[in-house]
């Protein structure tokens, strides 16, 4: 079996942070936990740390038999790691904040409320300690 790294941490600006309270896109979705993670593209050292976990993830899904077949992750329709540079689906620019960034889109599958702590593994009990624009390791 492919090794993966489940333990991989990024260094990034925080943005979109529904951490504490879940957030619905539309009033047809059921709201759910979210947060983007922008990664400056002058950090090559973690992102070639990102794409080194992708293509072991993606090994793993074949080799334990979730995909058929192996897949490009950055041909899907959400690459795990996106171009803030790029225009988002409707062919809009996205906001200033993505411009030179990679970013990470990461949504809670479930209504379980995420683990949120401080570089001491203490949960953060102040939400106000984290919001979107703030500088995080994820």
């Amino acid at each position: 079996m492919a090794k993966t790294n489940r333990d991989v941490t990024v260094y990034g600006r925080l943005s979109f942070e529904h951490l504490f309270t879940p957030h619905a896109v539309n009033e047809n979705a059921d709201p759910k936990y979210s947060m983007t993670l922008l990664i400056p593209k002058t950090d090559t050292k973690t992102v070639e740390v990102l794409n080194t976990a992708i293509n072991n993830a993606v090994k793993d899904g074949v080799e334990r038999h979730v995909f058929k077949q192996a897949i490009d992750p950055a041909q899907t329709k959400y690459p795990p790691l996106r171009d803030g540079d790029k225009p988002n689906d409707s062919g809009e620019p996205r906001g200033p904040e993505f411009a030179g960034h990679w970013f990470i889109a990461a949504k809670a599958s479930t209504k379980r409320k995420p683990f949120v702590v401080d570089g001491n593994l203490q949960p953060i009990i102040d939400e106000s300690e984290i919001y979107s624009g703030c500088y995080i390791n994820a």
